[in-house]
């Protein structure tokens, strides 16, 4: 407890001492930076859900407050004892959590438990729970196309989906990335030009009917699609998760709705 109210008071307190100056970086250096991890730097974020025509619900309006508190040693992939970065979320509409964060030159790396642009469920069932996650290289900012989760098969057993009874998921996926372009944003009067990276969660399989003597129902690739937008020396300032909607041969007729966040505020060193 003494912990949390600690980081609390620090987060509070720096956002009151900058909240009245420009937002800035400093100790500038000539090696770009898309995600400088230095401890007590902090990043505010306004969260929406979005309707199904992409347009934000106000009313679902929530702050996230990320700050970078400690720094541990950890193995991240193929990389040993590298010293990564913890930060911790306060948000407004949820309980806080932390982020475990590797950056080098090249790749932003992240320690994960649910995939990015799913949810918490799909076809009621928390697929996540069933897919392996750990360490992966989200974003590689050095090449156009990378792979964040290689294809795998996860095969769910005995799960109920309305109107469709009795199914068991036999399911491929996979989690790709490519470089888009740049887009110009507005945070707090200046303007900044950001370098979008997306992210693509594709799933495909069969949902096997077996109250229909183990008919199979194909399932054709879908697609989440999720944009990150970075800036040299700030960070993450935007992400957009697009809405999808599911329909299975018509078993199966679900929403994904989608999410954006906005950097409102924040104060970075390098």
């Amino acid at each position: 407890m003494l912990n949390k109210a600690l980081i609390s008071l620090t987060l509070i307190s720096l956002l009151f001492l900058f909240s009245c100056s420009d937002d800035n970086t400093t100790n500038p250096t000539n090696e770009q930076n898309f995600f400088p991890l230095t401890i007590n730097n902090f990043w505010v974020y306004e969260n929406y859900q979005l309707d199904s025509l992409g347009n934000k619900i106000l009313s679902t309006k929530a702050l996230d407050s990320m700050i970078i508190y400690k720094k541990e040693t950890e193995d991240v992939l193929t990389l040993k004892n590298v010293q990564i970065s913890v930060a911790k979320h306060f948000y407004t509409d949820k309980d806080d959590e932390e982020q475990k964060l590797y950056y080098s030159k090249d790749a932003l790396y992240q320690k994960f438990d649910q995939i990015p642009g799913l949810g918490a469920e799909l076809f009621g069932v928390k697929i996540s729970e069933y897919i392996p996650l750990s360490w992966v290289m989200l974003v590689d900012f050095k090449n156009t196309n990378w792979t964040i989760i290689p294809q795998g098969n996860v095969k769910i057993s005995d799960q109920t989906i309305p109107a469709a009874g009795k199914v068991d998921l036999d399911l491929n996926y996979t989690l790709v990335g490519n470089k888009g372009g740049t887009k110009q944003f507005t945070i707090n009067g200046k303007q900044y030009t950001a370098n979008e990276y997306k992210l693509s969660f594709k799933l495909s399989g069969n949902v096997i009917l077996k109250d229909l003597f183990g008919a199979k129902v194909p399932i054709s690739e879908i697609t989440f699609p999720t944009s990150m937008y970075f800036v040299d020396g700030i960070g993450m300032i935007y992400t957009k998760t697009e809405g999808v909607n599911i329909n299975i041969a018509g078993v199966v007729n679900q929403r994904v709705d989608g999410n954006e966040s906005t950097l409102v505020r924040f104060n970075v060193v390098k």
